[in-house]
């Protein structure tokens, strides 16, 4: 008897034990737990503390600091500033100086310095050296160049220096994680046509990636994509000096040209021989009011918006219970497309597809540049 007794004596005491301190609770406000840091060492003399455990001490350091922080919410008025830095930065420069390969330090730092504080400057600082020290981060890179977009309008203001930002994340990480950053980069091609230094870039890219690649005919077509627009803007300066109503003709017409360009006919003009050039889908240039216009670039959208139209078919059959009887049901389902530049519908009794038209001549091989 005398081991069940112990065991309920324990028990009870234990009960007894958690009810007493309980009692400090009920009905109590809760409030969040904040102090006030008053010894923050710059990084080399923190270093010159932790001696050889320079990694757990700025991660104690760091979990201890969640208090502060929030000390610094309450106190929006009395944050410190330090050397031009906020003291909250400085606490960051001193956990990274101890640590600089833990990613969770860059990361917060911007949580806490960009999202909350509004020190967005002291933020970028403190990513940017975390792709110095994790180059091949991918969260790291993506929240530097998303500060800098957002807040800082990088790629409006200097689209060059954007450029080279996504080319430095583009070499940092291995091939398998560079197709975002691709997709990112020709997106900045189609908004900002920065001239033929864009060909040659996806040109290389492309000439480092094996024949056969999954990744090959991404970099081709964003190397076509390139060209094309290059060579877009170069034709609609001809066309903005040219008569009104002018037709494809001013577009090879020396006097034209000429005028554009007094200094001579600039890399990316389709010209040769006097003749205007396919452009690089093999299909011709026209002329669209004053602009110009590319048939290949054309019924590349095209096929994306036959890609949207079979969606929506498909979503029409969920509601059905059955497929079109036929193409023309299907094109009801899709909104009655309007088709151009002799592209031609097709149907598989499941999906529509899109038949291009003869071009005339093959495309361009950008491996052959």
């Amino acid at each position: 008897m005398r081991v069940p007794l112990a065991i309920t004596v324990v028990v009870l005491a234990g009960a007894l034990a958690i009810g007493a301190n309980a009692t400090r609770f009920i009905g109590a406000p809760p409030v969040i737990r904040t102090k006030q840091f008053e010894f923050l060492p710059d990084p080399e003399v923190a270093r010159l503390l932790a001696p050889g455990h320079a990694g757990v001490v700025a991660k104690l350091r760091w979990i201890d600091s969640f208090a502060w922080f929030q000390w610094q919410l309450d106190h929006p008025g009395e944050a410190r500033v330090m050397d031009g830095r906020s003291a909250m930065a400085r606490l960051y420069d001193t956990l990274v100086a101890l640590d600089p390969r833990f990613e969770p330090f860059y990361l917060h730092a911007n949580l806490n310095l960009s999202g909350v504080m509004g020190r967005r400057h002291e933020a970028v600082s403190i990513l940017a050296r975390g792709t110095h020290e994790l180059p091949q981060s991918m969260a790291l890179w993506r929240n530097l160049i998303s500060e800098l977009v957002v807040f800082y309008d990088l790629e409006k203001r200097h689209p060059l220096q954007m450029g080279a930002m996504l080319d430095a994340w583009a070499a940092a990480v291995p091939i398998e994680d560079r197709a975002q950053i691709w997709l990112w980069r020709q997106a900045l091609v189609r908004r900002k046509t920065l001239g033929l230094d864009q060909v040659d870039y996806w040109v290389a890219r492309l000439a480092e990636t094996p024949k056969g690649s999954p990744y090959e005919p991404f970099l081709v077509e964003a190397a076509r994509d390139a060209a094309a627009r290059l060579a877009q803007s170069r034709l609609d300066a001809v066309l903005a000096l040219a008569p009104t109503g002018a037709t494809e003709a001013a577009l090879a017409d020396p006097t034209t040209i000429s005028r554009a360009y007094p200094e001579g006919i600039p890399p990316g003009y389709p010209l040769r021989d006097g003749l205007l050039m396919p452009d690089p889908w093999g299909y011709p240039w026209q002329v669209s009011g004053t602009a110009a216009r590319s048939v290949g670039m054309t019924l590349l959208a095209l096929e994306r918006q036959v890609a949207g139209w079979n969606q929506v078919i498909a979503e029409k059959a969920r509601e059905q219970g059955r497929q079109p009887l036929d193409q023309a049901e299907a094109m009801m389902w899709a909104g009655e497309p309007v088709l151009t530049d002799g592209a031609v519908l097709t149907w598989d009794g499941r999906a529509l597809g899109l038949r291009r038209p003869d071009a005339l001549g093959p495309p361009w091989d950008p491996r052959s540049r």
